[in-house]
């Protein structure tokens, strides 16, 4: 075996071992964030002044149906770019993965606001959505 093909095989274990190549896989959020799931629906949640909130919501792009964010006040949290989609584990078809929103807290310590988001097919106008989620952001002081 050559030292090039010793050191391919090497790369792939590692890889392997680590899951650092596993599509789907979360990565750790940056300091100073918060991040929400289905767990914290309809509950509140304070993230320090200028940190970041990461809304981690199931999701299955295979059946058509996506996440949307409803009536955020933009003097409170402003979102960070598009939603991003963490795809299931490789071998799962037809699994779930999850949608991801980011949102940068711009307002004031003590503000509030309310998250809304719906998960429903946009193609399917004036029909209700399959799920809601609501979480309520305070602005507050880290470690709060």
């Amino acid at each position: 075996m050559t030292s090039q093909t010793m050191a391919r095989m090497a790369l792939t274990l590692f890889i392997l071992v680590t899951g650092a190549a596993r599509p789907g896989a979360a990565q750790a959020p940056p300091a100073g964030s918060v991040t929400v799931a289905e767990a914290e629906n309809g509950k509140q949640v304070t993230v320090p002044s200028g940190g970041t909130l990461l809304v981690r919501l199931e999701a299955n792009r295979t059946t058509g149906y996506s996440w949307t964010a409803q009536g955020v006040d933009p003097k409170v949290l402003q979102p960070i770019g598009k939603p991003s989609y963490e795809r299931p584990a490789p071998g799962r078809l037809g699994a779930s993965g999850h949608q991801v929103f980011k949102f940068r807290a711009v307002g004031a310590k003590g503000t509030t606001t309310t998250l809304g988001l719906q998960y429903a097919r946009p193609f399917e106008k004036g029909k209700p959505p399959a799920k809601r989620y609501t979480v309520t952001v305070r602005i507050g002081s880290a470690g709060e």
